[in-house]
């Protein structure tokens, strides 16, 4: 959904929901948790997701942008 927001796009829109591909036992949110890597490793992010979801929407926009005007050309397998 962030992304969605970010782009200023309705999900409902662009979404389709098709329950062959619901897994077994699906769950109502996957959350992370850090605490394991931050008590043994030290480990910080420093980049939180709503930031992430920004940068990773901001650099697709900007691709299909550069493709879309010539300045990038997509090369695909």
């Amino acid at each position: 959904r962030l992304s969605f927001e970010h782009a200023d796009l309705e999900w409902e829109q662009h979404v389709a929901y098709d329950q062959r591909y619901e897994r077994p036992s699906e769950v109502d949110a996957l959350v992370g948790d850090y605490t394991k890597a931050r008590t043994i490793l030290g480990w910080e992010p420093k980049v939180l997701t709503p930031d992430l979801v920004k940068i990773m929407v901001d650099a697709d926009i900007k691709q299909l942008d550069d493709q879309l005007s010539g300045r990038a050309v997509r090369v695909d397998s």
